[in-house]
């Protein structure tokens, strides 16, 4: 397990405060197996997919929040309101989420879950993680739609189109489980992130 010594603890050393953010160079993927990976949507804590995926479990470590350093473009779409990350970076906003450390068969499980690699894309990606009053950027892994299965035309919106975190009370308003989609629903989700707009 690698070490890392707070941020805070360097700044009551009266560092200059530009260097309140220091940067932990720390990888995804860890010793013995283990692997940190930022989730954004249906699976932080309280939201549906959450328990199916097993990061209740008691060998999965809630590391803290986390928002990503670079913008990404997230959106609600479909008829059954699932939110996408897509692999856009620069365009959007830096979006909260929650970062967890698993092992190789939970990592497996979520890549099952989310469909890795035919349809969404496990990468590494930068993020800023927030805890005990610190904030250390980490290298991590994170599910992104890859730009060949998005219309580009999805990233030519106004910034307040885009938004900067998936909302539990907008979870629990519109999301629709798949349990509740009819037959056909996985063709429909596809079309809308693949279709010309307007």
């Amino acid at each position: 397990m690698f070490k890392c010594r707070p941020l805070c603890s360097l700044v009551r050393r009266n560092l200059h405060p530009l260097n309140s953010l220091r940067l932990v160079r720390r990888m995804a993927t860890m010793d013995g197996g283990q692997h940190r990976i930022w989730v954004y949507g249906t699976l932080k804590k309280g939201f549906y997919n959450y328990d199916d995926s097993g990061l209740d479990a008691p060998d999965v470590t809630f590391v803290g929040p986390a928002t990503t350093k670079e913008k990404y473009p997230l959106l609600v779409l479909s008829d059954y309101h699932i939110p996408f990350l897509l692999d856009a970076p620069g365009t959007g906003k830096t979006i909260k989420g929650e970062l967890y450390e698993v092992n190789d068969d939970m990592l497996a499980k979520m890549d099952k879950l989310e469909g890795h690699p035919k349809w969404y894309l496990r990468k590494n990606i930068s993020v800023v993680v927030s805890k005990d009053d610190c904030e250390h950027e980490e290298n991590v892994f994170g599910y992104l739609l890859p730009q060949h299965e998005f219309n580009p035309e999805l990233l030519n919106q106004t910034d307040e189109k885009f938004s900067d975190e998936y909302s539990l009370e907008d979870h629990k308003r519109d999301y629709v489980p798949p349990n509740k989609r009819p037959a056909g629903a996985r063709d429909s989700i596809k079309d809308s992130v693949r279709e010309k707009r307007g």
